[in-house]
């Protein structure tokens, strides 16, 4: 699998109710004692070696690791050499660089795999991401998480609460909410995958955060997420998930697709 580098920068199971008065979908979802694998895909529809991954997080959950969530983050940095890429924000490169950082690391690239905060780079290899997946669920959370959607017209009311396990203080660790959509196509026609039709699955459409809990690690937190109207509601999923500002460790993620009113 050929990775593209680019030197860095300095250093810088779901309840659904549906009340008939406001036509409101109302899902939730309560994590586990064990802590699930958040797979991070930084990817680039300008990127000729990026579609097998794209196909790979597609299949992650159908290929037995229920226990992961995936992401798919499209960078920005592809974008100067012909083809624009409709999913890519500043932001996720922004995440990328970071991770480098806490990773230890003087470069990006894509396409990259990040589990759990960590840069996992024989993603391809299915033993090895059965190995990573079941390694991360024997380790016990350090965060309990409660996330409730409220789905109306064209906002999401996200209720977030739970427990995080602090071993300092609360700005040692971030909380995010991410909003996801499945099932999106695109026909690129510039740059290496010129004349190619792309498919994506879980690509991050916003990204809320970090927030810090409460000085004792309680987490009480809402916000009105904005569904755009483009987005398929039928195709959107949100996952929150906490993560150490300074190693980049996840003590926990859930995922919660959007319930159907």
């Amino acid at each position: 699998m050929r990775c593209r580098l680019f030197a860095l920068a300095a250093p810088c199971a779901a309840l659904c109710l549906v009340s008939g008065a406001t036509v409101a979908a109302q899902c939730s979802r309560t994590s586990t004692e064990a802590t699930n694998a958040l797979v991070e895909l930084y990817t680039s529809e300008g990127c000729n070696s990026c579609p097998p991954a794209d196909a790979w997080l597609s299949r992650l959950r159908s290929s037995g690791h229920g226990a992961a969530i995936g992401l798919a983050f499209h960078v920005d940095y592809w974008d100067y050499i012909g083809w624009k890429d409709p999913f890519a924000r500043a932001e996720h490169t922004t995440r990328q660089r970071w991770l480098a950082q806490v990773n230890r690391s003087r470069a990006v690239y894509t396409p990259q795999v990040v589990v759990n905060g960590r840069d996992f780079r024989r993603w391809y290899d299915t033993n090895e991401v059965k190995s990573r997946i079941q390694a991360t669920r024997q380790m016990p959370a350090r965060a309990r998480l409660d996330l409730h959607l409220d789905a109306t017209g064209s906002e999401v009311l996200a209720r977030l609460s739970g427990q995080v396990q602090l071993t300092r203080d609360r700005n040692e660790v971030g909380i995010f909410l991410v909003v996801y959509e499945s099932n999106l196509r695109s026909r690129v026609t510039a740059g290496e995958n010129n004349g190619t039709d792309l498919r994506h699955d879980y690509v991050v459409r916003a990204l809320h955060g970090p927030f810090v809990p409460e000085a004792s690690g309680v987490i009480e937190w809402s916000k009105a997420l904005r569904l755009d109207s483009n987005w398929k509601r039928a195709d959107i999923g949100v996952v929150a998930f906490v993560q150490s500002r300074a190693s980049g460790d996840v003590y926990q993620a859930i995922d919660l697709p959007l319930c159907q009113g």
